[in-house]
This record gives structure tokens, C-alpha cells and sequence, in this order.
């Protein structure tokens, strides 16, 4: 099938603006993420300890929590109770970013790619500014939910790469150069978050919390001239008919009959192993965030917010920069099903070194081992995106956002609670839980590989029986 071509302008390179957009969002937000991130410890340790906090951003405020020892009761208390506020600020975040990316993914194939793209760009905007006015106000932690809801409802960042996504789709083969585009854009991803990681940690030493955090919407406005200027794709079911009810349940309808449908009988359980690898990959990618700088700020590694910059850098670099480029590699040697279960076997490495290490040495070198641990993401909608016709793209990467944010969020929300619960006994075993997750994708990636040929040979014996009986009778 091929996919639509944009009319017009659009044939121009200005449909490239796509990926500078992708990368700026990310980027921006990753300033903002990495702060606030790191602000929470910091708030939680002076409200509950302000005598004994360090009063330097360039130092970890756990480990700085108590001047006569860095492994104390009081840096056990602070972790947790950050932990215990993590659960909260998933659920602010989590339940309405579910619900608005199911909607969001189908609303763009009806209304086009282009105007969707304003929604996350413009919302988180003003969540940024308003979390920004609220740290210099000095108001309680927990006014910072309120912003976190508004975030949720505009599809988090989730949204605007789902809407990324889609954009690439549109202007693909359905072909093997879609698995790179998707994959250059998950580079995209990469590389803001590396370069807002380590911007954040800098400015933080420099200036403290609240400046990054204001930095990062004044550099949304330069997404808002970008996605001006991208040309549209041609949608097949663009409309412009007003949103009801029934339409809003509609697009709910569409982002989730991929797993269940008999319109997709056939491919269902395609559809629905697929979802589970790349749920379970943005589970352990991305929903480890702050548990694991929690981790890593703490005693034995007591990182600096620059060192927390860098060492995320190293870990897009390695997981979401370096491995998607060698996406292509792999491709010519394998299939994608094949690449998937590669990385989960990196994977299940990676999180087993990273919960043992007890030096810094360590703790970077199960980056490397575990490079490969992001790959089952982008091969899962690659593989998705070629089975689904192009007039439902948007339906399908809305449905897959929604699942990411669900596993996300869900992520997020579970590995505080292990956190919280195991800071006293051994704080690794969260990553022991990841590598468990990674090895159930594992195990769902070698189905992905052997059904299909399991199916063909059967097919094919099928075939043989009935040519001996056509033998046979003749």
C-alpha cells in the first residue's frame, strides 16, 4: 500500500521540519522534566530537614541531607517520601493523558496532523510557565499537582509524538524506510532528552530550579513558528464537522479495535503482542525515570545534578541515539521481530547490572550493556504501522500513545511504591522487577518470530495435502 503523498507545497523539504520539531519539544520538556525531577528531593529535604540541607544545587540533597554522615535515617525518609510523592504526580498526570490520547490520535486523522501538533506544543506551555510562578511563589509541593492535571488533559508529551508519528507515517512507504523514519524521529527523542539533561544540570548549578524551568516554554515558541510552517499531509477522512458524543466515542472506538475487531481478524494477535512488548519497553524506559534518580542521587552513588545530566546523556546516547541509528544495521541482517528480541536480552542485562552496582564505574557500565534495551519501541511500531492502513495511522499511534502513557505512568506509580518500600532493605530491586519485565518481552518477541512461521508451514502442508488429494482423485 502506498501511503499519502502531501499535495502541493507540501512536496517541498519543509515536511523535514518534522523531525527540528520533534527534537525542540523534547528538548525543552527534558529541561523541564530533569528539573523538577531533581527539585522535588531538594524541596522535600529542606522542608523536613532545614538545618542540615545543602544549600548548593551542585551537590545531591540526599546525600547532603546530614553533615556528619551520608548514609543516615534522614536520607532514607527523604527518598521515600519523593517516592510516596511520585505515586501522586503519576495519577495527576497519568489518568487524563490516558483518556486524551486516546481521543487526540483519531481527532488527527479527521482533522489533520497539523493543527493537533499545537495542542501539546501551546498546552505544556503554560504548564511549564505556571509550575515556574508556583516554585518562585515557594507554595507547598504539592500545588505542583495542579499544573501536572492541565498536563495530562493536553496528552503530556506523548501526544505530540504520537502526532510526530502519525506525520511519518504519512509521508512513507509502507516499507522498510518507515522503520528508519520512525526510528530517526525516536533519535530525535533521544538527543533532546541527552542535550536537555545536560542543559538542566548546568543551569541548575548556575542559577537553581526555577530559571531552567522558565527557560524551557520560552523555547516552545520557536516550535509554535516550526509547526506554522510545516506543510499538511493529506488525510483521507479529513473533515471539519463539529465533535460530539457519539463522534468523541468514535475515536475512542478506532484507537482500540486494533485488539480486538473481527475488522482485523487476522492480525489481532499481531496487534495485541505487539502492544504488550512496547508497553513493557516504555514501562521500563521510561517509567523508571524517577525512581531512578532517586537512585542515583542516593549513597553509594551521591551524583551531582550535572553528573544526573550527564549520566542520562550517556544512557540516550547509548539506548536512543547510537542504537536507533544501528536499527538500520540490524534490519539488513534481521527482521524487526528479531531486532526486538535482541534488545530485550540487552535489556534484562542492563537493569541487572544497574540494581548491583555499587560504584560509579559500574553504575555507567550497564549503559552499555544494556544499549540495546530501548529497540523493542520503535520495531513494535514499525511493525504495527505496516499492517494498519493509512487513513487509521493516527487512530493507531493515538491508541499506542494512550498504551504508553498507561504504562508510563503505570511504571512510574509502581516503581515508587517498590522504591518506597525497599529504600531500607535494597534499593536495586526495582531494577530487578525491570529485568523481570524485560524477560516477559523476551519471551513475546520469540512468539513474534516463530508464529508467522509456524502459520506458513502450516499453510504450506495444507497446500501439499491438498495437491495429493487432487492426486489422488485424478
Amino acid at each position: 500500500m502506498t501511503t499519502k503523498k502531501l499535495d502541493g507545497a507540501a512536496a517541498s523539504r519543509r515536511r523535514y521540519l518534522i523531525g527540528p520539531i520533534c527534537f525542540v519539544h523534547v528538548f525543552t520538556f527534558g529541561i523541564y522534566n530533569s528539573t523538577t525531577v531533581l527539585f522535588f528531593p531538594e524541596y522535600v529535604g529542606k522542608f523536613l530537614y532545614p538545618n542540615t540541607t545543602s544549600e548548593t544545587s551542585a551537590d545531591s540533597s540526599i546525600c547532603n541531607s546530614d553533615s556528619n554522615s551520608t548514609d543516615t535515617e534522614s536520607e532514607k525518609v527523604i527518598q521515600a517520601e519523593v517516592a510516596r510523592f511520585t505515586i501522586y504526580a503519576s495519577l495527576c498526570v497519568g489518568i487524563p493523558c490516558i483518556i486524551s490520547n486516546l481521543l487526540l490520535g483519531s481527532i488527527s486523522d479527521r482533522y489533520g496532523r497539523k493543527m493537533m501538533l499545537m495542542i501539546p506544543t501551546i498546552g505544556l506551555l503554560l504548564v511549564e510557565m505556571s509550575t515556574a510562578i508556583l516554585m518562585y511563589l515557594d507554595v507547598h509541593l504539592y500545588y505542583l499537582l495542579i499544573p501536572m492535571v492541565v498536563q495530562g488533559f493536553v496528552g503530556d508529551t506523548f501526544s505530540l509524538i504520537l502526532f510526530v508519528m502519525s506525520y511519518v507515517s504519512d509521508i512513507t512507504e509502507n516499507n522498510r524506510s518507515r522503520t528508519f523514519g520512525i526510528a530517526i524521529m525516536e533519535c530525535c527523542i533521544g538527543m533532546g532528552v541527552v542535550i536537555g539533561g545536560i542543559v538542566s544540570g548546568y543551569m541548575i548549578e548556575a542559577f537553581g530550579y526555577i530559571w531552567p524551568v522558565v527557560t524551557s516554554p520560552l523555547c516552545k515558541i520557536i516550535n509554535i513558528f516550526l509547526i506554522a510552517c510545516l506543510p499538511a499531509t493529506d488525510v483521507q477522512n479529513k473533515s471539519t464537522d463539529p465533535l460530539t458524543l457519539k463522534t468523541v466515542l468514535d475515536f475512542i472506538k478506532q484507537s482500540l479495535e486494533f485488539y480486538y475487531s473481527k475488522k482485523y481478524r487476522g492480525l489481532r494477535w499481531k496487534y495485541n503482542i505487539c502492544i504488550v512488548v512496547y508497553v513493557m519497553g516504555c514501562v521500563c524506559l521510561i517509567g523508571r525515570n524517577a525512581a531512578e534518580v532517586l537512585y542515583i542521587i542516593s549513597p553509594p552513588f551521591c551524583l551531582s545534578p550535572v553528573l544526573v545530566g550527564w549520566f542520562h546523556a550517556a544512557q540516550q546516547t547509548v539506548q536512543q541515539g547510537i542504537s536507533m541509528i544501528l536499527i538500520r544495521v540490524f534490519l539488513i541482517f534481521m527482521n524487526a521481530e528479531a531486532v526486538s528480541t535482541m534488545g530485550a536480552l540487552s535489556g534484562i542485562a542492563g537493569f541487572i547490572v544497574q540494581g548491583l552496582a555499587t560504584s560509579n564505574t559500574v553504575l555507567f557500565l550497564s549503559l552499555v550493556v544494556g544499549f540495546g534495551m530501548a529497540l523493542g519501541i520503535p520495531t513494535m511500531r514499525a511493525i504495527m504501522s505496516k499492517e494498519t492502513p493509512s487513513e487509521s495511522q493516527g487512530a493507531l499511534f493515538g491508541g499506542m500513545a494512550a498504551a504508553q502513557t498507561a504504562g508510563t505512568y503505570f511504571g512510574s506509580l509502581v516503581f515508587g511504591a517498590i522504591y518506597e518500600s525497599t529504600v531500607y532493605l535494597f534499593n536495586g530491586t526495582v531494577f530487578m522487577f525491570m529485568a523481570g519485565l524485560c524477560f516477559i518481552s523476551f519471551v513475546l518477541s520469540i512468539c513474534l518470530v516463530i508464529i508467522p512461521k509456524c502459520n506458513s508451514n502450516e499453510k504450506a502442508n495444507m497446500e501439499k495435502k491438498d495437491e495429493k488429494l487432487t492426486e489422488h482423485k485424478l
